[in-house]
């Protein structure tokens, strides 16, 4: 006796159960059941489904809320930073020359005129120092 499959409605004669086991469809591959069932099936599962989508739009929305706050701050962010960006150049400007004023100073040397030996002798760190005072010769 020939059956029809409920899932792809082909015309199929394999009838005869094997092993306790319902025979397949010749084109699908889905085992014999009764339309009845698959009607069963297919409203448990669209239900389950629809449960499932329902709980993924509710997470996509509060997702998207967050993310559209993540913008509005992002937005915030980069007026700032543009602003920043401004005050930065601004601050180089003003420091060019004072870089170029210290790099003018830190260069200048300095030139002191002739002393006598005792001053030398007195201001210079790897001379031996006496215990006693010297006079400067004039």
């Amino acid at each position: 006796m020939s059956w029809i499959c409920p899932w792809c409605g082909t015309e199929n004669d394999r009838d005869d159960r094997i092993g306790r086991r319902e025979p397949t469809c010749k084109v699908c591959g889905e085992a014999r059941t009764t339309p009845e069932e698959l009607a069963k099936l297919k409203k448990e599962s669209v239900g389950k489904l629809e449960r499932e989508q329902k709980q993924l739009n509710e997470r996509a929305g509060v997702i998207r809320g967050k993310m559209s706050s993540v913008v509005d701050d992002i937005l915030e962010l980069e007026i700032e930073l543009s602003g920043l960006k401004e005050e930065l150049e601004d601050i180089r400007a003003e420091a060019a020359p004072v870089k170029s004023a210290l790099g003018d100073w830190e260069n200048q040397d300095i030139f002191f005129e002739k002393r006598d030996r005792a001053f030398i002798a007195m201001n210079d760190p790897h001379q031996a120092k006496l215990p006693f005072e010297v006079r400067a010769c004039a």
